[in-house]
């Protein structure tokens, strides 16, 4: 169900000597139809190979994601994604049990 969402985070990141020690934000993902799911991440810990693992809460959503429950985890490997706006993007991964009422 969750596959090829788009995802919009904000967050703060706490990087020392290149790797990822903290980061914590809240991500909107939104599907196809324009629904989406509100997800606060926190716990963001660097792999020490660029990557970043972090733990996510399912906060509600809109659509027919409404009162959407749930949690998991995500990774990031650290493979950005070149774009004109130098906006920073990337492909990013997540294993999430979740639950609709």
């Amino acid at each position: 169900m969750f596959n090829t969402f788009g995802q919009r985070c904000v967050g703060l990141v706490e990087i020392s000597e290149g790797n990822v020690q903290d980061d914590l934000g809240t991500c909107t993902y939104t599907d196809r139809d324009g629904d989406h799911i509100f997800a606060p991440y926190s716990g963001g810990k660097g792999d020490g190979k660029g990557g970043e693992h972090a733990t996510i809460k399912l906060a509600g959503g809109t659509g027919k994601f409404s009162g959407i429950t749930g949690s998991g985890e995500y990774f990031n490997p650290g493979l950005p994604i070149k774009a004109d706006d130098k906006a920073i993007r990337g492909a990013v991964s997540a294993k999430v049990s979740w639950k609709l009422p």
